[in-house]
């Protein structure tokens, strides 16, 4: 709040690597639509302490790593650089912009954690040479100028690797951040008759990540599962689809849609006796009407016709 509208981060020139990068992305996503940012690339250090605001990479302050003895190790002995050292402090707040504080201080961690885990320590661990492994970022390299280039420009090229970079990195944590308020939505609608048909569920959209915790709530509710989910088609209308009975079989369906419908799309109407409904994929776990009722009636005529095909299996 003290910064005027210019947010200065300080870098290394020359060669760049993944995890200083990384780490000024995580400040411009922070800073989007609040301040300015400006990188300056420099190694003359008294230069960067006089005109930026933070210092990464390079200085051996907070947010290096490069002096004696590195700077600090995660609690699973993995060292810091600096794309760690900057989500360490900043990570959270990050997290809180993104997801406009729906997120509880439990959730907000469980998020940071996820996202460290799967791609800031990987960043770090090769900055330090300590192992490697694969993370989103690996593209960065491919921005360096080439050897064959007789006056090659760092910067540029550093520019254009950092907005890439933004870029993913903000989709990235978006997804994650958006998992975690979707399985909040989830709960929420599956406790909630408006939104809760007997065995089928009405969810936002078909983006939202659904899939695992269904699963998990139909393994402690054997009683009143859920077999369908519906949700407004982009294109139009409807569509509905068959839950899976385990994460082990995440293609398969607790409730299959009828084999007669397979494929079917200008008859489905007629052999379902559904007006509106247009579609019915090849292998039975998608269809498609026109009308939210008619969607729910496909889920209910699939489920009768389950229910009669097992009480004949039951027959002795």
């Amino acid at each position: 709040k003290r910064m005027e509208k210019k947010f200065t981060i300080g870098t290394h020139n020359g060669i760049f690597h993944s995890d200083e990068i990384v780490a000024c992305g995580i400040l411009k996503i922070l800073f989007k639509n609040v301040k300015e940012v400006e990188i300056i690339r420099s190694r003359d250090i008294k230069l960067l302490n006089e005109k930026c605001n933070i210092l990464v990479d390079i200085g051996g302050g907070k947010f290096d790593h490069h002096q004696k003895g590195g700077n600090g190790k995660r609690n699973n002995n993995v060292s810091y650089a600096s794309a760690g050292l900057v989500w360490k402090e900043f990570g959270e707040l990050l997290i809180d912009k993104l997801s406009n504080s729906c997120l509880t201080p439990k959730e907000s961690k469980k998020v940071f954690d996820i996202i460290d885990n799967e791609i800031i320590e990987k960043v770090d661990k090769e900055d330090n040479g300590e192992k490697i492994e694969y993370h989103p970022f690996q593209f960065i390299q491919y921005y360096l100028p080439s050897w064959k280039e007789s006056n090659p420009n760092y910067d540029d090229a550093f520019k254009k690797a950092l907005d890439c970079t933004t870029e993913i990195l903000s989709n990235y944590c978006n997804s994650v951040i958006n998992k975690e308020l979707g399985n909040k939505e989830i709960k929420k609608r599956i406790n909630n008759p408006e939104t809760r048909y007997n065995n089928i569920l009405f969810i936002p959209s078909q983006t939202i990540n659904w899939t695992e915790i269904i699963i998990k709530y139909n393994l402690l509710n054997n009683a009143s599962p859920i077999d369908f989910v519906i949700f407004p088609y982009p294109a139009g209308g409807y569509a509905l689809q068959c839950v899976p009975p385990s994460l082990e079989n995440k293609f398969g369906q607790r409730i299959k849609l009828p084999n007669n419908w397979s494929g079917e799309t200008t008859q489905l109407a007629q052999i379902t006796g559904v007006k509106s409904a247009t579609f019915c994929h090849n292998r039975c776990f998608f269809a498609r009407a026109n009308k939210l009722n008619d969607a729910i009636k496909l889920c209910m005529i699939a489920t009768k016709i389950n229910q009669e095909k097992n009480i004949l299996i039951k027959k002795p």
